[in-house]
């Protein structure tokens, strides 16, 4: 406990309580401050040759066996492209070629149930399948060739919802809430032979404010008044190291058993903060309020790519899929973020086509691309379908290498997988 006090005073003297503005212009060798508030109410477009030195598009190959089901997301590890739809996974060659379905459901020692996670292992593109069985978690093992390899057994912990590699035997894995009388976790660090190494306390958050009989607690410099609302936290990684955050907050973290929790970002909203918030009136399209999405997390040696839920603030609010660029059509009031770490330049990325935003491809002036995945050797991956692309071809003046690919396709067939390499 005394570690954890020490840590949260260290915090409380990173963000002082003396007013939302942070000097941003003043370096910190502890962390980076991002200076969200004053990108608010505008923006530019963004070229994909400014963050990216090369895009790819890929036609996945069409047949009975390799066929993609609805609301696809794509991956990309190891030389090759994972496509996941309703539990199931089809993998693909670099150059689109069908390899094989993974789809181990059943009730066998090697299998699975219906309800499981089914993730690909960053770097190596091996299977890791998670589900619930009592109160214990298990956790199966497959090759990149869908193999089973073994299974691992954590008593006591429920609902993993995310796993890193921190290195080949050691990992860290995100799960729901656990309390105990003296500490709040959101996962735990486990080896390759399945022994815990520690557990993970959820970032510094003051809490035990009451406001009328509502719960309120107090993240960075912002406070919070609930009702009957949990404040998750959320797993990310770079290059292995862990990158965690609360949707609320103003900070990024690392973490690693000697230090604990390290702040990596903060997130100046300025102005834009709004200190006391009622989570009973903001919703995702309204609300006085700004923060960080949970869903989508890019970052290179270079960039880091974030979504910030802008609400009343947001300057194009448009029409558009999820984040994730899957699902029906619905308002939206976010806006992307691009932070260069090499010369502390915030920018939010204004749509290069109204009403869908991205970046700028004037690679290939292809579509407004935004990934939905980052590979561990920097690869940004998304997808198009082919009515998409055929479409987009149509109306405008693109390479010769895109409209020939796009004469080739028919509405019928599988996505087009687009790979962008990343500085």
């Amino acid at each position: 406990m005394m570690r954890y006090l020490y840590l949260f005073v260290l915090i409380l003297i990173f963000f002082s309580c003396d007013g939302n503005q942070r000097d941003v212009k003043e370096p910190n060798p502890k962390y980076s401050v991002i200076d969200v508030g004053s990108s608010v109410g505008k923006g530019r477009v963004v070229k994909l040759s400014e963050v990216a030195s090369d895009i790819k598009y890929i036609p996945l190959e069409t047949e009975n066996n390799s066929l993609v089901g609805s609301y696809p997301l794509a991956f990309y590890e190891n030389d090759r492209i994972y496509i996941r739809f309703s539990k199931i996974i089809k993998v693909f060659d670099k150059s689109g070629k069908f390899l094989f379905a993974f789809d181990r459901h059943g009730g066998g020692p090697e299998e699975y149930p219906a309800s499981s996670l089914v993730e690909i292992e960053h770097g190596s593109g091996n299977f890791r399948v998670e589900y619930q069985n009592g109160s214990n978690t298990i956790v199966k093992t497959y090759s990149r060739e869908g193999e089973f390899i073994k299974d691992y057994t954590f008593p006591g912990i429920t609902r993993i919802s995310k796993t890193i590699k921190i290195n080949p035997n050691l990992f860290m894995s995100q799960f729901s809430h656990i309390d105990n009388e003296e500490q709040e976790y959101i996962g735990f660090m486990y080896d390759s032979l399945c022994n815990i190494e520690a557990y993970i306390p959820t970032p510094v958050v003051l809490k035990n404010y009451k406001t009328d009989g509502d719960q309120t607690i107090k993240i960075g410099n912002r406070r919070i008044y609930m009702s009957g609302i949990t404040i998750h936290s959320y797993l990310h990684s770079f290059k292995n190291t862990p990158r965690i955050y609360t949707f609320l907050a103003d900070t990024i973290y690392t973490y690693n058993r000697d230090s604990g929790f390290v702040p990596v970002y903060a997130l100046d909203y300025g102005k834009y903060m709004n200190e006391k918030v009622s989570l009973l009136d903001v919703g995702p399209i309204t609300g006085k309020f700004i923060n960080i999405s949970p869903w989508l997390y890019i970052e290179t040696e270079n960039f880091l790519l974030l979504n910030f839920i802008l609400r009343e603030f947001a300057h194009e609010p448009f029409v558009g899929k999820t984040i994730q660029n899957v699902g029906k059509m619905r308002e939206r009031r976010d806006s992307y973020g691009l932070y260069n770490k090499i010369s502390g330049e915030f920018t939010l990325l204004n749509h290069p086509i109204k009403g869908i935003p991205g970046f700028k491809d004037d690679i290939l002036k292809g579509p407004p691309f935004i990934p939905q995945y980052m590979s561990e050797d920097n690869y940004a991956v998304n997808l198009f379908h082919p009515d998409e692309l055929i479409d987009y071809v149509a109306k405008n003046h693109v390479s010769p290498e895109l409209s020939k690919i796009a004469s080739t396709l028919k509405e019928s067939d599988n996505p087009v997988v687009v790979l962008v390499k990343l500085k």
